[in-house]
């Protein structure tokens, strides 16, 4: 992955590299978050901009937010930060990822789904 003023490009997306005064913090919540390899090419996901964020792994499902899922997450969804019109993406019904359908480039979803993510219900 190149390197880019303390970025990483990966999936398309610059993520950020920890800086020198986070390293070491960075590292610890690395190891309470049981990640291994947060910049392996399958990883997928934006971990520094989580650390920042003060996000931990959700003590229930051990799941990270959608967020920071980088668009080649296979649960890549609407919810990322990531997420523009057009990308291959899904988005959540309750614990169920809804995948694009038939083939278009943008997520389809009801008009009851659309208007609960988009608060109006």
């Amino acid at each position: 992955m190149p390197l880019k003023d303390r970025t990483i490009i990966e999936d398309g997306v610059n993520i950020p590299l920890p800086l020198p005064a986070e390293e070491a913090e960075f590292e610890q919540w690395l190891t309470r978050n049981d990640i291994k390899e947060p910049f392996h090419v399958d990883q997928h996901y934006d971990y520094v901009s989580a650390f920042r964020a003060g996000i931990d792994r959700d003590a229930e499902n051990a799941h990270f937010p959608d967020t920071y899922k980088l668009p080649g997450h296979p649960t890549f969804s609407i919810e990322s930060q990531y997420y523009k019109p057009g990308m291959k993406a899904g988005y959540w019904k309750g614990d169920e990822y809804i995948p694009i359908k038939n083939g278009s480039s943008t997520p389809q979803m009801d008009m009851e789904d659309y208007l609960k993510y988009r608060g109006k219900k």
